[in-house]
């Protein structure tokens, strides 16, 4: 499982981003992809989404996250930033819970995923 954190920052979530005005969520990811990694990315289906929300300096944040399996071509290369920002790491899913993956949820999903047949979804909103 490939994996970002912002330096500086104690926890990591899944590579993506934001989608733009009139783009699709597909679109979004294999371009963020492209644009953070430098690489480009098969899609291989869709998971799910999850809702999230979280305060930062006081301010309520909410996101919702569209999950999508990817393939990479040489998945076993080593992986550099295009964005300073950024670091990514490669784990393995049954070591994911030593680096604060962001959403929480994400880290039950991504155990089990291979045990779903349907799309997932989750809210973190209000708890």
């Amino acid at each position: 499982m490939l994996l970002a954190r912002a330096k500086g920052y104690g926890h990591t979530f899944l590579p993506g981003g934001h989608v733009e005005v009139w783009e699709g969520a597909e679109e979004a990811l294999i371009r963020e992809i492209k644009e953070e990694l430098g690489i480009t990315v098969t899609l291989k289906g869709f998971i799910g989404d999850i809702e999230h929300e979280w305060e930062s300096r006081g301010r309520k944040n909410i996101e919702i996250n569209h999950l999508f399996k990817v393939e990479l071509k040489n998945s076993e290369e080593k992986i550099y930033s295009n964005e300073n920002h950024l670091e990514f790491i490669w784990v393995r899913v049954d070591n994911i819970h030593k680096y604060n993956l962001q959403p929480q949820p994400l880290e039950q999903l991504l155990k089990e995923i291979d045990k779903r047949p349907n799309s997932y979804w989750i809210s973190t909103l209000g708890n």
